[in-house]
């Protein structure tokens, strides 16, 4: 580095403008980088993922896609979470805060779906 570098970055890392920019990605990204959504296909008889990770408190942001013949949905019983019913070929942005941590079973709640396996897993940490 060259010594007129060393002097523009002492100058740099001093401005509170350069602060500010790095103060604003550091918590960019230690609040999940923004209004990202986490993709779920929906299908007979399953949830693409099946496992789903999230923070208590924090929103969830989901986008439903229906790639099956019937109607879907995504319900977490014991968190009162139920997305609206997603029609074939359709897809709904979906969106809830879980309020609490565990482990709990998502399901759809059409008749004979969740007996036929479409069963996922809501950890919240």
């Amino acid at each position: 580095m060259k010594p007129n570098d060393n002097a523009t970055l002492r100058r740099l890392t001093r401005s509170p403008v350069w602060f500010l920019a790095a103060l604003t990605l550091l918590l960019a990204c230690q609040a999940g980088g923004g209004s990202g959504s986490t993709a779920v296909e929906l299908s007979e008889f399953k949830f693409q993922p099946n496992e789903i990770t999230a923070t208590a408190g924090r929103p969830v942001k989901l986008t439903l896609r229906n790639t099956g013949t019937v109607a879907h949905d995504f319900t977490v019983k014991d968190l009162d979470v139920a997305s609206p019913k997603v029609q074939p070929r359709s897809s709904a942005e979906f969106a809830f805060t879980p309020s609490r941590t565990g482990t709990f079973q998502i399901i759809c709640t059409e008749p004979g779906h969740q007996e036929g396996g479409m069963v996922g897993t809501l950890t919240v940490r």
